[in-house]
Formats: structure tokens, C-alpha cells, sequence
């Protein structure tokens, strides 16, 4: 922003110049945005640290979309975001594609096939936690909503 200002220059002379500056109000809102990025690194620090698989679901979000996949008897499919129950059927109209006897539903059941051989069975003691891990995630609870 601008501004005019006078200069006493002695004699009773003046002289106007304008100057260049920054209003305090928009290093305040440049230093809270700067904080609560910081603040959302460290939340998601915390719990790749402290909650297990986050760090997963967090890599994964970067690349990958919700997408819902049934395939049966390898002739049908149904690929989208589409929920089967009431609410995303009727109310939200979310979007599913129906396939039947398409060659695209063999490249489905081996996608799927291959997710199943890389995924990690996931067994009770691996979600054993420690008072600390349950303390930070009751702390991050707090603040979830505002995330």
C-alpha cells in the first residue's frame, strides 16, 4: 500500500514523498496462517508417530481417490463412489458405473487380486497402543474439527 507523508526539511520547508508499506493487520493474518500451517504439520506428524498406519492412509490420500469397487461371478461390476445404503443412493446421488459381460471387468477382479496380495493383515497386537499414544490421540480428538 501507499501513503503520503510530509517531510520537514528546515526553513519552513516540506516536501511530500510517497512511501511504500505493509498494514500490521496483514502480518498478523501472514504470521496465523504461517502458525496453523506449522500447527497441521505437526498434528500430522504426531499422529504418522503415534496412530497406527496413519502415515499409509496419509501417503495414500496423496494419489488415490475414494473409489468403491464390487465385481461378482466375473461378469458384473460396479466401479464409483457409490455407497449402497440409503443416504448415498437417494439423498446425496453420488455416481456409480454398472458394467456387464465388458473386458474391463477382468482388468477389475485382477486389480483387486493384486491389492489383496500386497495388502498387510492387520492382527491384534499391532493395535496394542501405550498410555502416550492414547494421550496424543485424545489430544488430536480435540483439535480434529478444526483440521
Amino acid at each position: 500500500m501507499k501513503r503520503k507523508i510530509t517531510i520537514s526539511l528546515g526553513n519552513d520547508k516540506t516536501e511530500e514523498r510517497e512511501i511504500n508499506y505493509i498494514p500490521v493487520r496483514y502480518i498478523f493474518a501472514f504470521l496465523i496462517t504461517l502458525l496453523e500451517v506449522l500447527a497441521i504439520i505437526g498434528v500430522m506428524i504426531v499422529m504418522c508417530l503415534y496412530i497406527p498406519y496413519f502415515y499409509i492412509a496419509v501417503g495414500v490420500t496423496t494419489f488415490a481417490v475414494e473409489l468403491k469397487i464390487i465385481a461378482s461371478d466375473d461378469k458384473y461390476a460396479i466401479i464409483g463412489t457409490i455407497n449402497l445404503d440409503y443416504r448415498s443412493l437417494v439423498h446425496h446421488f453420488e455416481n456409480g458405473v454398472w458394467l456387464y459381460n465388458c473386458d474391463s471387468i477382468m482388468d477389475l477382479k485382477n486389480d483387486i487380486l493384486s491389492t489383496i496380495d500386497k495388502s498387510i493383515a492387520i492382527e491384534p497386537k499391532m493395535l496394542k497402543t501405550t498410555y502416550l499414544n492414547r494421550f496424543f490421540r485424545a489430544l488430536v480428538r480435540i483439535f480434529a474439527p478444526m483440521l
